[in-house]
């Protein structure tokens, strides 16, 4: 299986499928034709990367422009990264087997701080250099990142919020500029919404001013006004191999009704909007026809709070049981509307169910804007029981503001409750996986002015709650790594005074068996630039203030 634009041979590497580029529904436009070309990269792997919802969509629509063509590029496997630094060849895009590097645009979605060194790698192995300022071609653009500073010297456009409205503006400009320089093509982006020029910006003891006449005074987020007439794509691309979430999804809402203070998606998505049904009900049969997917995803921050779910899975019922297609939604909150949805569900085979609660205590829940009731909670698992629902998923978190240990536990007395309300009905124990995360203040979120607890005092919490869970072969709890949890904060919350340390990191960990989750490693390489690395998680100095990513807090109103 050699493929003759890169002199590879795909079948010495693992799952080689990653790298055919030869996918159902993939784009047959001529590549060498286009008047831009981009490469739209994603910093984790293929299974991983063509699971994300946000990628596809602006895939599908770049490649929608009739002067743009659009390739994939994803991180490589250990092997075939190992391959490519030993023979100096460069990454690759799948489509063509172009290297990054020719591209005219070497674009990353990035939701995700724990992929800053993969974004790095890529651009490494991409044969592109790393800082902004040591090169001209391609341009690096990043969308998905809410806080874009720490990696602002790399990057030389960032794209601030939801991209559809504003890709068609975007492209002509680029076309437009074509024969500029870089410092020109860039200017002549700075206009557009949504469009977050770091160069533009300089760090002034943890706060960013404009460099000149020419910086906007506050880059804004772009979002997406209507829903309804947004792009979405009618097809996707169906790999050959299995992928993290291996079935067509269907967004049906943007943004969220609720106000749960400790959300960061809740505040950066604002406003709160839906599709209309009869859109979603032609993207179920628009995705099945193309694709075969037997299992259709609804997607959203809070699918169960979409105005007219049950008369949406009403009225697309008799199709999926003509076609034997399955229907999936996300955690769901505990409510009569939940137990209704369950029931109409109810063909579907026996999912799990996910429940995310947060916390235990209904006074800490209220604090949080989180409005989900424990009577709710088991009324939900005595109706699961009835419907011979077999296990639950259910989420909490640990270390937020104004916790008790009472409030830690008492996740072991929600567990156990929902297995004895599910037993009571049923009569023996449902599966129960409960996973604790380690709190984590993000910026945007109203709770951003928090700080990060401890290590030993999520240990503690650890502790606690094992020691109160019984013994049930049924019931497991699993707690996030800490460690990430650290850096991940880390990375949320820090400046563009950071990457000097991002940089290091990954120079040292490249090719080693060094492991760059490892917080002590940045602590020590922090120590040796001078960085504290506490300024980042325990105040607000460097949170993102001259960006505006969501509307103040007192305005969210639905």
């Amino acid at each position: 299986m050699a493929d003759k634009n890169t002199d590879l041979n795909l079948l010495d590497f693992q799952r080689p499928a990653r790298y055919l580029g030869k996918e159902w529904n993939l784009d047959t436009k001529h590549y060498s034709r286009s008047k831009l070309k981009i490469c739209l990269c994603f910093p984790q792997m293929y299974e991983i990367g063509m699971s994300s919802l946000g990628f596809l969509i602006v895939y599908h629509l770049l490649n929608s422009l009739p002067e743009v063509s659009c390739e994939r590029c994803f991180l490589p496997g250990e092997d075939l990264e190992k391959y490519l630094f030993k023979e100096k060849k460069p990454l690759f895009s799948l489509e063509t087997k172009t290297p990054l590097k020719d591209f005219d645009i070497t674009a990353f979605s990035i939701n995700y701080e724990l992929n800053f060194i993969n974004f790095l790698k890529m651009l490494y192995l991409g044969g592109i250099p790393l800082k902004s300022k040591e090169r001209d071609t391609p341009l690096v653009f990043i969308g998905g990142l809410n806080n874009p500073e720490p990696l602002s010297d790399f990057t030389d456009i960032f794209f601030l919020g939801e991209f559809e409205e504003q890709a068609e503006k975007i492209v002509k400009t680029l076309i437009k500029s074509k024969g500029l320089s870089k410092k020109d093509t860039l200017l002549s982006l700075s206009g557009i919404e949504g469009i977050y020029l770091p160069g533009l910006y300089y760090n002034d003891n943890h706060t960013l001013k404009p460099a000149g006449k020419e910086s906007p005074q506050r880059p804004k987020r772009a979002y997406v006004k209507d829903l309804n007439r947004s792009f979405y794509p009618d097809k996707w691309i169906v790999p050959y191999i299995p992928i993290v979430f291996d079935r067509a999804q269907v967004e049906i809402q943007r943004g969220c009704p609720n106000t749960c203070k400790f959300c960061q998606a809740r505040s950066i998505y604002y406003p709160y909007r839906e599709k209309k049904k009869a859109k979603i009900i032609t993207s179920i049969k628009q995705l099945f026809d193309s694709t075969g997917y037997e299992t259709i995803s609804l997607t959203g921050l809070s699918v169960i709070d979409y105005s007219k779910l049950k008369e949406l899975i009403t009225e697309i019922l008799p199709y999926l049981r003509k076609k034997k297609i399955g229907i999936s939604i996300p955690s769901l909150k505990p409510s009569m509307k939940a137990i209704e949805i369950l029931e109409l569900l109810n063909f579907n085979g026996k999912p799990g169910i996910t429940l995310a609660l947060e916390t235990a205590n209904d006074r800490l829940r209220e604090s949080l804007g989180k409005n989900i009731s424990l009577s709710d909670c088991y009324q939900t698992a005595k109706a699961a029981a009835k419907l011979n629902y077999t296990h639950f998923k259910m989420y909490f978190m640990a270390g937020l503001p104004n916790e008790t240990e009472e409030d830690i536990l008492g996740i072991g007395d929600i567990v156990e409750n929902m297995a004895y309300h599910y037993k009571k009905e049923k009569g023996h124990n449902p599966k129960i996986n409960t996973t604790v995360s380690c709190f984590i203040p993000k910026p945007f979120s109203e709770f951003q002015e928090h700080r990060l607890i401890s290590l030993e005092s999520f240990s503690k919490k650890r502790s606690l709650l094992r020691g109160r869970i019984s013994r049930n072969k049924n019931i497991k709890i699993n707690f996030s790594n800490y460690s990430k949890s650290y850096l991940e904060t880390v990375l949320s919350r820090s400046d563009r005074t950071i990457a000097p340390l991002i940089e290091r990191i990954f120079n040292k960990t490249l090719l080693s068996d060094l492991d760059w989750i490892n917080p002590d490693i940045w602590q020590k390489e922090a120590e040796e630039l001078g960085l504290d690395l506490d300024i980042y998680t325990q105040t607000s100095r460097t949170l993102p203030k001259h960006i505006e990513m969501a509307a103040p807090f007192g305005r969210r109103k639905r």
